[in-house]
């Protein structure tokens, strides 16, 4: 996206501005969290139901939270004990849709 943004402002005499190390770890970063996570999660798919992957997704931002607690010793706002509540009917929600589909 980036590449398209510089090539529209014609500004590719930057690019040579950009250093040996933050080529690196921009294709680390491109690696890691876009090609392999991707990856992993579509072969995941394979072996797990997709409502079993929805709710471990929905049970991502939970855990955030969680470790925020733990390892850092922030407790939850409001806004997050609501997203919380969110979380599990959620996850309530995708888990009786999961149900109700065994049954027909």
């Amino acid at each position: 996206l980036m590449f398209l943004i510089v090539a529209g402002l014609n500004q590719f005499q930057f690019l040579a501005d950009i250093k040996a190390e933050q080529w690196m770890v921009l294709l680390v970063i491109a690696l890691s969290t876009g090609g392999a996570a991707s990856f992993l999660y579509y072969y995941g798919l394979k072996i797990v139901t997709a409502s079993v992957s929805t709710i471990c997704e929905l049970a991502f931002p939970l855990t955030a939270i969680i470790l925020e607690y733990f390892l850092h010793g922030h407790f939850m706002s409001n806004i997050q004990w609501i997203g919380v509540l969110l979380l599990f009917i959620s996850i309530i929600k995708v888990s009786a849709l999961r149900v109700g589909y065994r049954d027909k």
